[in-house]
């Protein structure tokens, strides 16, 4: 993570930047608000400079060293402890926790006084070293019932939100969710990552709880407009989550959940005019990996072989894009494909980690064993390009791309994507390490990224979703611990505009209801914490034959 405010020389120094807020400490005029986040709320209120302003940056500064989360995207920029230190890292010593702390207070009067005073009290900390042995989310000491019953209860609110943010079609067929991420912002999208696909599965999943007649007729509406909504122009994308595949599947699971025939037989028949389009890129995200997984669901829910027959031609036709090398198999993105074309990704969305999923579940549907040792020599490529990670060495981190540097936890690319990956291969015992690289993975999305965003695609809704999978999969509780710490800082980011409770993505300023970067895919991670032992990973095939034991 960087600094906005710091960078690193070439020699290993740091300088400051933006100096434009400088001014004499005799001055009484305000001086500018300076960087969100950095900025005390004095000098963001235009109050005349004091020393103590200055106290109040250097704890902005202290608080991304000892954490590495960005003051600048703190979910509130003047109270960034709203996500604790200890939380963010837990070995930090106490001493140096209240210090860190006692800078940050809003009130300038309960700050350090003088910039010495704070030279004062870091010079006197002792180091301590603090190596919790027991998972980080002991350190929330709440009943695991009362965090289910808030989980349930934040996702009930957040459903409502997204029933708030549903707009009329302006053909007056349907409803609508507009994308508010600058990736779809003033596009009518349908897909999963940014568009209506994703937010009508998102709150299909709601209904399944939820199933009052008034969220029924708003997931209704929602699939009426997706079913007939046109697309834009250009050549017909197959993929899931960027795609036809996509808006296929949010129609399968609407109709699931409403018992309506007509949108899943409008979702087979999406199904097959996307076997007959070419194929393209190999990845999960816009290509043949995801298409395969969309065929398996619409197989799994009508039982009809053509549908089982388009996977299994996707399947082919990864296998014969695979590229053979010396230590396992990887899968080239083609020209064509902006900067991933000509690159061979490690991870999720575009690499081999997604595309090793997908064919683990065609093993699992069919049994041929030819899938099953691609993803084998998938895996085999991934275990040699593994780095150790955290501070101990026990966790493990991957790059995007062979000769690269290890990046962070996130489910689109490094150890959450990858880790859910391995931990599909245990499960399958098509690689003899798996376990073992599962686990370590987890614990590096679970202990290496916590200053991390809400989002889905990176951020701690997937981590939290891959903890999840983790402990349903082994029955370790410590999974669902660590998965409850990381709640923590998720509810953190949790913001109430116009009357709805919202989750930002990326940016703190950019409130979405898209699935992959906005709050949509905040509501389906909060409906598994609400119910962590039954409710699986909602794209997967266990997400798409799940029913709420209540009406199964």
């Amino acid at each position: 993570m960087q600094s906005a405010n710091v960078f690193v020389t070439a020699d290993g120094g740091h300088r400051l930047l933006d100096f434009d807020s400088a001014v004499a400490l005799t001055s009484r005029d305000g001086f500018s608000r300076g960087t969100r986040g950095y900025a005390s709320p004095q000098q963001d209120a235009g109050e005349p400079p004091d020393v103590r302003d200055d106290v109040y940056s250097l704890g902005a500064l202290l608080y991304f060293v000892a954490t590495g989360a960005e003051p600048s995207l703190a979910p509130d920029a003047f109270s960034l402890p709203i996500r604790p230190l200890p939380l963010l890292n837990a070995a930090l010593p106490p001493s140096l926790v209240s210090a860190i702390v006692r800078c940050l207070e809003p009130n300038k009067d309960d700050r350090f006084p003088l910039m010495a005073a704070v030279d004062t009290a870091l010079a006197a900390i002792e180091r301590e070293i603090s190596v919790p042995e027991t998972p980080i989310g002991n350190l929330t000491h709440e009943p695991e019932a009362e965090a289910r019953l808030r989980s349930r209860s934040l996702a009930r609110r957040l459903g409502e939100s997204l029933i708030r943010a549903a707009q009329p079609a302006p053909n007056g067929q349907g409803l609508v969710w507009g994308s508010r991420h600058p990736v779809g912002s003033g596009i009518r999208s349908r897909d999963i990552n940014t568009g209506s696909a994703g937010a009508l599965l998102a709150f299909a999943e709601f209904v399944d709880v939820f199933p009052d007649l008034p969220n029924r007729e708003v997931l209704a509406q929602g699939a009426a407009w997706l079913r007939e909504a046109p697309a834009l122009e250009g050549p017909p994308l197959p993929g899931l989550y960027v795609g036809e595949a996509g808006i296929g599947a949010a129609l399968l699971r609407a109709g699931q959940v409403l018992g309506d025939d007509e949108l899943i037989a409008a979702a087979a028949a999406r199904g097959q005019w996307i076997s007959s389009l070419p194929y393209g890129s190999p990845d999960l995200m816009n290509g043949t990996s995801g298409r395969l997984r969309f065929h398996l669901w619409l197989w799994d829910e009508t039982a009809v072989a053509t549908h089982l027959q388009a996977a299994i031609a996707c399947g082919e036709s990864l296998l014969a894009a695979a590229e053979p090398i010396a230590d396992g198999l990887r899968w080239p993105i083609p020209l064509g494909y902006e900067d991933l074309s000509g690159r061979a990704c490690l991870g999720y969305a575009h690499g081999a980690a997604g595309i090793g999923d997908a064919l683990l579940d065609l093993f699992e549907a069919t049994g041929d064993d030819r899938f099953s040792a691609a993803a084998h020599d998938a895996a085999r490529w991934l275990t040699g390009l593994a780095v150790p990670a955290l501070d101990d060495d026990s966790g493990l981190a991957w790059p995007d791309v062979e000769d690269a540097a290890p990046n962070g936890s996130f489910w689109c690319r490094g150890a959450t994507g990858i880790g859910r990956f391995f931990l599909h291969a245990a499960e399958l015992q098509v690689f003899p390490e798996a376990a073992d690289v599962a686990s370590r993975a987890a614990l590096t999305v679970a202990r290496g990224a916590r200053w991390i965003g809400p989002t889905q695609c990176h951020g701690l809704a997937g981590n939290i979703e891959l903890l999840l999978d983790a402990y349903q999969t082994t029955t370790d509780r410590s999974y669902l611990i660590e998965a409850r710490s990381l709640a923590l800082l998720l509810e953190a980011f949790a913001s109430e505009r116009d009357g709805s409770l919202v989750w930002p993505s990326e940016s703190p300023l950019i409130f979405t209801p898209d699935y992959m970067v906005g709050y949509a895919g905040v509501e389906v991670c909060l409906l598994r914490l609400a119910d962590p032992e039954h409710r699986p990973y909602q794209l997967s095939r266990r997400g798409f034959r799940f029913r709420e034991p209540s009406r199964s």
